[in-house]
């Protein structure tokens, strides 16, 4: 569908490439990222879509203390301790509600005996369920869960509880988007910095 509109519809980008020299391609060290680019990268240009002598393309990333394409916490303490302030809110909000009774109701029977319940800061959490329902629901049945999974008012019910854990944050507090979003936003200024005066933080180095 990449290929389809960018090259063929559009055409922002080349049909064929002969080098890599001119990609910049940029990943998380998230496997699931690093993954997810991997096969981008192939639907926009399959093997036929290269020269022969098309090397193997080189993605960047950073280590995960210096990543910037997600709101880190590893490396910003006040940033973490108000992301675990949002996140505890949310469990406080919803851990004893009748919808957290229906998600067990539904899903406590696979739960593992050390954590019983299901909860927004159960073992796994909440999002981590939301992650693997997800997943599976991406890669087909070969890797289904039993079916109350997927019933959908559990989805639901996740997705709303899950979207207040991870965004309310955002919505809610000044400091958090800026501490969320501001080493993002320092590299695209310093690459527009660099562009304009034609210096190497253009984009021609990664850290």
């Amino acid at each position: 569908r990449l290929r389809n509109l960018y090259v063929d519809r559009l055409a922002f980008l080349p049909a064929t490439i002969t080098d890599a020299d001119h990609l910049y391609l940029r990943s998380t060290p998230v496997p699931r990222a690093l993954e997810s680019l991997q096969q981008a990268f192939t639907g926009l240009y399959p093997p036929s879509a290269r020269v022969a002598a098309f090397p193997p393309p080189t993605i960047l990333t950073r280590t995960a203390q210096d990543e910037t394409l997600f709101p880190n916490d590893s490396n910003c303490r006040r940033f973490a301790a108000l992301a675990r302030a949002f996140a505890q809110r949310t469990a406080d909000r919803w851990n004893t509600t009748p919808e957290m009774d229906y998600l067990n109701k539904k899903l406590a029977q696979y739960m593992p005996p050390e954590s019983p319940r299901v909860q927004v800061d159960s073992h796994p959490r909440l999002s981590g369920i939301m992650d693997s329902i997800n997943a599976t629901r991406a890669h087909g049945p070969a890797t289904r869960l039993p079916a109350p999974f997927y019933d959908p008012k559990v989805i639901e019910i996740i997705e709303r509880i899950g979207v207040e854990e991870w965004y309310s944050g955002y919505r809610e507090s000044t400091e958090y988007r800026t501490l969320g979003i501001g080493g993002l936003m320092g590299d695209v200024v310093a690459r527009m910095v660099g562009s304009a005066e034609q210096s190497a933080a253009d984009g021609d180095y990664e850290l």
